[in-house]
């Protein structure tokens, strides 16, 4: 080992001093030319901005019904299933805004800064839960924040999948949390929209709704903004959790017939907007609606009629954008103009948009990859899952999408080519979030941590 540290030092040195005068292509080129005859000398190039530092590595949910929740005892293992030396990856500690709101911003365009795996990835670790992990997770100052269908909300470390702290809600947690200033928001199906310190887990305050929540929370500008399975859009303050305002959705109630309307869409912010839409629940149909609202009155700024099916939006350059029925919209944030209505299978994941381009999953499995300025179809991948795939998120050209069926994968952006496929041996639920070189998602049993 001592040997090779010897032999790996003045080809680094050589590489700082070409570097300068060279470009960043052909340093980049030459570094993965040397990385292939050291590749076990933990020299990693992630892109040719940091290609000279050195890492000391190893390398919205669908309509569910709870059941009676009990509080597990998860156990929990810090050991890869694939791995070189005995001893634990390092993972980087670098925070970005990205990782601390759900879909990685408040416009929820799912991309992230941080590179993700280019090749097959190996397990770093994967955390045991109690129960399904629908929560995606935020991660702060070393730490994967998410909730489970166990009841319980974890604070799990990412260097070793260590648990720091749990929080028992008394009801299943699917929303994704929020994360400012040190405090975290989400809810769950008790009602309830919980506000915890990071640091601790110790209950800053709690609201309750008259309805599920499963609505991530977006918090911006001295607001935290949620939808309730009882109708509502809620704006509280993110101090003491009081009401600022809330706002009804239009649909139909009829108790008799168990059916019902609500918000489970997780909304976007943008331009003084809270962008979401309504849902239902029972019923053979429903006229659904998405609603465009002034951030500090709640007042309805404007509204347009969907069918069936409205998916959490993204917004991209002063336009909305979301699934419905069998059609990609795209409104005009301002106006609420419809500029683009793109005839599709039926979706089921949000999208992804980066660059003018929108990705997002289908029902019958494919994976679009949408040009939103011309409304044409760039690519379009068959994965072969029927109704299982989710949300999809980006990173550095990279398109990543995890399925029901267990597996996730990378496609390349700009042709659609797989770049590589990990299968995991359960079912996947959340989006994938990208940190430090390191993917994590969701399963039905653990958190993983892929890189």
């Amino acid at each position: 080992m001592m040997k090779r540290s010897k032999r790996i030092f003045p080809v680094i040195v050589i590489l700082i001093l070409i570097s300068t005068s060279m470009s960043c292509a052909l340093v980049d080129w030459i570094i993965q030319w040397v990385g292939r005859l050291i590749p076990q000398t933990g020299l990693a190039v992630e892109t040719p901005q940091d290609s000279l530092t050195v890492l000391a590595t190893m390398l919205t949910p669908t309509e569910l019904t709870p059941e009676d929740t009990v509080e597990p005892s998860p156990t929990h293992t810090s050991e890869p299933e694939v791995t070189i030396e005995p001893t634990p990856t390092e993972v980087e500690m670098i925070d970005t805004q990205d990782t601390f709101m759900h879909r990685a911003s408040l416009a929820r365009l799912g991309v992230y800064q941080s590179p993700g795996p280019k090749r097959t990835p190996g397990l770093v670790w994967e955390f045991v839960a109690g129960d399904s992990i629908f929560s995606a997770p935020v991660i702060f100052e070393g730490t994967a924040y998410f909730g489970c269908y166990d009841g319980n909300f974890y604070a799990v470390e990412i260097q070793t999948g260590e648990t720091l702290w749990t929080f028992f809600t008394g009801g299943s947690v699917l929303s994704s949390p929020a994360l400012a200033d040190g405090i975290l928001y989400f809810g769950n199906n008790d009602g309830k929209l919980y506000a915890l310190e990071a640091a601790t887990g110790k209950q800053v305050w709690v609201v309750e709704t008259g309805g599920r929540v499963v609505s991530s929370p977006a918090v911006s500008e001295g607001m935290v903004y949620f939808g309730s399975y009882d109708g509502f859009l809620y704006a509280l303050d993110p101090q003491t959790g009081a009401e600022v305002w809330k706002f009804e959705v239009a649909g139909l109630e009829d108790s008799e017939a168990g059916i019902s309307k609500g918000v489970s869409s997780s909304p976007a912010i943008s331009e003084g907007r809270v962008l979401f839409g309504s849902t239902q629940v029972g019923g053979v149909s429903a006229e659904l609606l998405f609603y465009s609202l002034d951030s500090e009155t709640g007042e309805k700024l404007w509204e347009f009629t969907g069918w069936n099916n409205l998916i959490s939006p993204a917004v991209d350059k002063g336009v909305v954008c979301f699934g419905g029925f069998g059609s990609f919209y795209g409104l005009e944030v301002d106006t609420g103009s419809l500029v683009l209505d793109f005839d599709t299978n039926i979706l089921t994941t949000a999208p992804a948009i980066n660059q003018g381009v929108a990705y997002y999953g289908s029902e019958s499995g494919l994976v679009f990859a949408l040009d939103l300025i011309t409304g044409q179809t760039i690519w379009t991948v068959d994965t072969g899952s029927w109704s299982g795939l989710r949300t999809p998120s980006v990173s550095d050209g990279v398109v990543y999408i995890g399925s029901s069926d267990g597996f996730i994968l990378a496609l390349d952006h700009l042709t659609g080519e797989k770049l590589w496929e990990y299968q995991a041996d359960e079912g996947l639920n959340t989006s994938p979030v990208i940190h430090g070189g390191v993917l994590y998602i969701g399963g039905e049993a653990h958190l993983f941590a892929l890189k």
